[in-house]
């Protein structure tokens, strides 16, 4: 019979080598594979790890992190851009025309009348120009004159000023058709 370890005095004998509940049970022997005795696993089938018996609990794997909060943060940060791009264009567009008015001469004579002319590009309907004669010592309003003038082609408007104004300049104050 195979050698057995004695132990004390009064405690039963172990039991032999490869018996069950032995000091080596069969195939495990240090340096052996490590074989499953789990049922259902058929015989010389490498176990899992963590499976045999006397094996390590193994630690579930973490999570992947998945990155749906980056992008659905990033494709906010494009949706807000592209949406400030579009209100900057439409605020600073004007219906879509190319409606021009340009101020050719601006004069006041010796009596205080006051002229501007020009023309107007990019309309083919009746469009008015409105004008403001500005006193260029302070900047304040003398007069206001509008016209309107049929498509694109010259315009121009007349009005008074008191005889303590010398100069003026001529503003386009607004445009429409």
């Amino acid at each position: 019979a195979p050698f057995a370890a004695p132990g004390p005095p009064h405690a039963p004998a172990a039991p032999p080598y490869g018996a069950p509940g032995g000091p080596y049970p069969f195939g495990t022997a240090p340096g052996a594979p490590q074989y499953s005795t789990a049922p259902g696993t058929p015989l010389g089938a490498v176990p899992p790890p963590g499976t045999y018996p006397g094996a390590a609990p193994t630690a579930p794997a973490a999570p992947k992190k998945r990155g749906t909060g980056l992008i659905i943060a990033v494709l906010v940060v494009v949706l807000l851009l592209v949406g400030g791009g579009v209100a900057y264009l439409a605020a600073t567009r004007s219906s879509g025309s190319d409606l021009t008015a340009t101020i050719d001469e601006c004069t006041i004579d010796a009596d205080g009348t006051l002229g501007a002319s020009g023309s107007v590009e990019g309309s083919d309907d009746t469009v008015t120009v409105s004008v403001e004669f500005r006193n260029t010592d302070g900047d304040e309003v003398v007069d206001s004159a509008s016209t309107n003038v049929k498509g694109a082609g010259s315009w121009d408007v007349s009005g008074s000023a008191p005889d303590d104004v010398q100069r003026v300049t001529c503003v386009v104050t607004k445009l429409s058709e």
